[in-house]
This record gives structure tokens, C-alpha cells and sequence, in this order.
């Protein structure tokens, strides 16, 4: 819902509101930086409340911030029902009629996917890689005692709300970036190749030179940038493509193959060294880089309408209507030309 719902209502109003569609790109940056913003400020009150009361307070902490926001949107927001004419399943229906007649859609989401399913588990995983060997012991289960000298006496996880602020800095990073790359509309479809290039290389560093603590920080640093250009990227691309009545439906389905890749990871991840895991999760950034240079290349650098898409007319389709139109022109012109001729001609 959270990566659904808030997207999709966005996108209509927008529309209903009479603003240009042009517009989307800068309303889906200020979003992210502004959620990075606030992620900021979350990290250090969250760091904050763990340190004085427990690493159950930032939990507590986030019930006011959230309760204010159900309370606006509530109040204030106007109610998006879609195509009320269809209902759930008939609209998960149409949306995977669309995926399933047109490649293109089907390559974007699982370009999206694999993107976010790797993103998941970074989540799960920077914590544990940003930690040295002598971290991990001591808070393990066989931990020495605390008298011990090998045991640091500053941890990773003094800071972990900080190192959070500093990703969520990178993320708004990665958003003013793509206002400065989006200017023209052929740029806007080329800053996925650039981002999925280079997390795939992020997520590689980070397999490749793992005991290299400062080489994994600065790679997740870039890593968190691409997060910043991903989000209004895709944002606008989705809102050209996929068709409005069932916009939410189908970035729903998207998140079936994202959510089945982060279960079955997480149930054998305890199984997988952490190099292991990033090495997957490496794998899954160069097949997003595949899928949406895929999408790329056959959308035309992104000159294919919406119309376009929802119609799935396929080149082969084209190719027979014009031959149908070619064969018309020559009979309607023999019609003519025996009309000229006498009657006897004629019968």
C-alpha cells in the first residue's frame, strides 16, 4: 500500500487538478527529497529515543508522526476510487492482460522488482557488513567478557542512526540529481540505464571487497543515490505507460516477483554468507539493467504513448491493417476505372 496507494492517488489528482503532465517528474523529486528529508531527521531522533529509552522507543516515537498524517489525509484528501466499474479481481485481471500482451510493461516491472528486491535486502544487510569481525563477536551469543581488550570500545551500532541520516542524505542527493538530468524527455528514459549501471556496480564493490569497511560504506553511499534517482524515475515513466483506471493494480502485481524474491531470500539468508547474499543481490541489479534496456530499446527511447501501450497493437498487427488499406485503395480504384467502361463491360 505504502508504494501503491500514495503513487497512484498522486498521479490522478494531478491530472484532475488540470496540471501539466511535465510536471510529474519535479512533483516525484521534490517527494523523494522531501521523504529523505524526513528520513534524516527520523534517523537522529530514532538514534536519540534508542540511546535514552530502549531500541523500542523509536517504534513509540513513530506512532505520533504517523497518527498526524492519518488524520490530514483524512480530512483533507479527496478520495480516489479508479474505475469504480470494475472491482478488485476484474481489475487485477486487466492488469495482467496488459503485462501479459506487452513486453514492454512486463520488462519495466520486473526492472522495477529486481531493483527493489535487492534494495530490501541491502536493508537487512548494511548493518551486519558495515560491522568488523571483533563487533560481531562481541555481540554474538559466545561474546567474551566485557573486560575484554579486543572488544571495541565504540561499535557500528553507536551510530547506526547516523549512518542512516547520512543514506537518507544520499537519497535526496540522487533526487536533485534526476531534476537536473530530466530536462528533456529522451534524458528521462535514459537515467534508469545510468542508475541500474551503477548499483549493479555498487552492489559488485561491496561483494568484491567486503573486509574493506571504508570500500563498503562508500559503496553503499552510491548505492543510496541511485535509491534517489529511482524513485521519481520510475514514478514518471509509470505514469506515462500504464493506463490510469488500472494504475494501482498493476504496481501491485509488479510487487508479487519483488516481495517472492525478498522471502525466499530472507528464509535461507541465515544459510548465506553475507558475500553470497550481496553477490545475489548484485545478479539482480544487472538483470534489472537488462529488463529496462529491453524496455528502452523497444519503446522507442520512450516515445510510445500510453495509448499506444494500452492498445498493444503489435508491429505484425500494423503491418496487416496497412496491407488491408493498400488492398481497399486498389479495388476501390478498379471500381472506378470499370465504372468509366460501358454497361456490357461492366456486367
Amino acid at each position: 500500500l505504502l508504494f501503491s496507494a500514495f503513487e497512484s492517488w498522486m498521479v490522478c489528482e494531478h491530472h484532475r487538478q488540470g496540471f501539466d503532465g511535465s510536471l510529474l517528474g519535479d512533483t516525484f523529486a521534490y517527494a523523494t527529497f522531501g521523504n529523505g528529508l524526513v528520513a534524516v531527521l527520523a534517523g537522529l531522533i530514532a538514534n536519540t529515543a534508542a540511546d535514552s529509552y530502549g531500541f523500542v522507543a523509536p517504534f513509540v516515537v513513530a506512532i505520533v508522526p504517523l497518527s498526524v498524517v492519518a488524520v490530514m489525509v483524512a480530512s483533507t484528501w479527496s478520495e480516489n476510487y479508479g474505475n469504480q466499474q470494475l472491482n478488485m479481481l476484474a481489475s487485477l485481471g486487466k492488469g495482467f492482460d496488459l503485462i501479459r500482451r506487452d513486453s514492454r510493461i512486463a520488462a519495466l516491472g520486473m526492472g522495477q522488482s529486481c531493483f527493489e528486491g535487492a534494495m530490501y535486502t541491502f536493508v537487512f544487510m548494511w548493518t551486519p557488513a558495515l560491522k568488523s569481525d571483533a563487533e560481531k563477536l562481541a555481540e554474538s551469543a559466545d561474546a567474551p567478557a566485557s573486560g575484554d581488550s579486543s572488544v571495541p570500545s565504540v561499535t557500528t551500532s553507536q551510530y547506526l542512526g547516523l549512518i542512516f541520516a547520512v543514506f537518507m542524505v544520499c537519497v535526496m542527493v540522487g533526487s536533485s540529481f534526476f531534476k537536473l538530468l530530466s530536462a528533456t524527455k529522451e534524458n528521462l528514459y535514459r537515467i534508469p540505464l545510468l542508475l541500474h549501471g551503477l548499483a549493479f556496480c555498487a552492489m559488485a564493490s561491496v561483494t568484491l571487497f567486503l573486509e574493506s569497511k571504508t570500500v563498503v560504506y562508500i559503496s553503499f553511499l552510491v548505492f543510496e543515490c541511485t535509491v534517489g534517482l529511482f524513485y521519481p524515475a520510475y514514478g514518471v515513466i509509470k505514469s506515462e505507460k500504464i493506463p490510469e483506471d488500472i494504475r494501482s493494480a498493476v504496481m501491485n502485481i509488479f510487487r508479487i516477483p519483488l516481495n517472492a524474491f525478498v522471502v525466499l531470500l530472507l528464509l535461507k539468508i541465515k544459510f548465506l554468507s553475507s558475500q553470497v547474499v550481496f553477490f545475489i543481490c548484485t545478479m539482480a541489479h544487472l538483470v534489472a539493467l537488462l529488463c529496462y534496456a529491453y524496455f528502452f530499446v523497444y519503446s522507442g527511447k520512450g516515445a510510445t504513448s500510453t495509448s499506444t501501450i494500452t492498445g498493444a497493437t503489435s508491429a505484425s498487427e500494423k503491418e496487416k491493417l496497412l496491407s488491408y488499406g493498400r488492398q481497399s485503395s486498389e479495388l476501390e480504384m478498379h471500381l472506378r476505372e470499370s465504372s468509366n467502361g460501358s454497361k456490357d463491360e461492366t456486367v
